[in-house]
């Protein structure tokens, strides 16, 4: 955005009018009218910190026109220097902080669930790199959901990996004798259907299983029968994160 829509839209947030602007800041309002339509090109850069400073606003917001108009407010991080952030952004953080280590846990493996949703790149020669969710931790019948390790891999090209947008390590038994502890699963991020293995949040517990669903019956199932069905029940909370492609026969830890 550039440094006209900015201002236009600073004006409005703190209920400002050019002459007011033109007092707080000190720039004279013949020079402070060109910057704000937009005939001044480069507006000198004096002028340009005064009317930041009037703001309380990094100049860089309003110099950059990669910067969203939202952006306006500021934080500063060790390693990336001076941020610019949104109001929204900043309340997240907030409610973030106040959050138990449990649910900071949780928060974070949903957002790389849904960064996960994000358009994912062709598929080179060399293979594709997926995000592997690794059991470290287990709960009373399946894995904590938020006690995983995220690694990355690189798959090679395959029907498998091409229909994958992530990965999980299977760690137990209920999948032999289709698949063994150790084996790599690339998973497509899709809804399971009735009868369809799945990467399944219940109760925050994970559960690589089938989803079966007929009638008022509904559970999740392994395919070693020496376990027992688990049960869904209405007052559950149930999630899927996809739908399992196939094993990934080859792939290197990145």
């Amino acid at each position: 955005m550039s440094v006209v829509e900015k201002l236009a839209y600073l004006k409005r947030k703190q209920k400002m009018n050019s002459e007011d602007l033109a007092e707080c800041s000190g720039v004279p309002i013949g020079t402070l009218n060109k910057i704000l339509s937009g005939a001044t090109k480069n507006p000198a850069l004096k002028n340009m910190y005064a009317i930041a400073n009037t703001f309380n606003v990094p100049v860089r917001y309003l110099i950059d026109d990669s910067i969203p108009v939202d952006c306006d407010m500021k934080a500063f991080s060790e390693y990336e220097g001076l941020l610019n952030v949104t109001k929204d952004e900043l309340e997240l953080l907030s409610k973030y902080r106040r959050l138990p280590e449990h649910d900071r846990c949780t928060f974070e493996l949903l957002l790389d669930d849904f960064l996960l949703r994000l358009p994912q790149e062709p598929v080179a020669a060399a293979g594709r790199k997926l995000l592997c969710y690794v059991p470290v931790a287990n709960g009373l019948r399946g894995t904590y959901g938020d006690a995983l390790e995220l690694k990355y891999l690189t798959a090679a090209p395959d029907p498998v990996s091409s229909q994958s947008d992530f990965a999980v390590m299977l760690t137990g038994q209920s999948m032999e004798p289709v698949y063994g502890a150790g084996t790599v699963l690339g998973v497509r991020r899709t809804m399971a259907k009735h009868n369809q293995l799945g990467v399944f949040l219940l109760n925050r517990e994970g559960f690589i299983r089938k989803l079966y669903q007929r009638r008022d019956i509904h559970k999740l199932v392994a395919t070693n029968v020496r376990l027992r069905d688990i049960p869904i029940r209405e007052e559950d909370e149930l999630r899927c994160l996809g739908v399992v492609v196939g094993a990934l026969r080859s792939f290197r830890w990145v």
